[in-house]
């Protein structure tokens, strides 16, 4: 998914005595992201997806650190308190809640060798109800081949922010809005990857149009089933 439009740019089906690992590069293929930011979960903070995109794909890497990568973790963990830097501190309101994000960089110990590395990243996150009370904090880590004269705290807070946007922009409306979660369809072959395709189309159609809520477009566009064919510029 493109951060700033939240389309969805590739997809590919994964094999069923795989995982997402072995289709990180396949699906990046036909992309062009020369000078791009990849951003991605913890399942591919993986040495070899690090060094490809920064020395096959001239890109940058922006990997969450957890515990399949526990020698990384524990080196990013034993960073001393006095080598992070100040903290960057953003406040949004949403379903009810108040989250704190408090982003801080640091260089990296000499024992970190991932591929490209530049500097590590801590993010304290705070969830308090509407007056304030803390209701749960967690603290994550990332890895990031981008140097810090290049990026400052506040601008990688923002694309790991951007990143679980595939959460709520994709995820999300795909299992409520489109109802995925409970269609009952059985068929061999690629129908279903055919069927989730043509939702991420429909989803980026209406991105590019400017909808912000799915559903609310979905149901408009219900009223009057002409206005799916002026969308798509018919």
């Amino acid at each position: 998914m493109a951060q700033g439009t939240g389309v969805i740019v590739a997809q590919t089906q994964v094999d069923e005595k795989s995982n997402e690992i072995t289709a990180f590069a396949p699906v990046l293929k036909g992309l062009d992201l020369q000078g791009a930011l990849v951003t991605a979960d913890a399942m591919h903070t993986q040495v070899e997806h690090a060094r490809h995109l920064v020395e096959d794909r001239h890109a940058d890497y922006l990997f969450q650190v957890k515990a399949n990568q526990p020698n990384l973790l524990a080196a990013l963990r034993s960073i001393p308190e006095t080598d992070w830097s100040q903290e960057h501190t953003t406040t949004t309101r949403g379903h009810g809640r108040l989250d704190h994000r408090h982003v801080q960089v640091a260089a990296l110990p000499e024992s970190v060798t991932f591929p490209h590395a530049a500097q590590a990243i801590r993010v304290y996150r705070e969830r308090a109800d509407l007056t304030d009370s803390l209701i749960s904090d967690e603290t994550s880590y990332y890895i990031t081949s981008v140097t810090p004269e290049r990026a400052d705290p506040d601008r990688l807070g923002t694309h790991i922010r951007g990143h679980w946007g595939i959460e709520n922009k994709i995820h999300w409306v795909r299992d409520w809005a489109y109802d995925e979660d409970r269609h009952q369809l059985r068929a061999p072959g690629t129908l279903a990857q055919t069927l989730a395709t043509l939702r991420n189309l429909a989803i980026s159609i209406l991105r590019l149009q400017g909808a912000t809520n799915i559903t609310a477009t979905l149901r408009w566009i219900a009223r009057d089933p002409t206005r799916a064919v002026t969308l798509i510029g018919c």
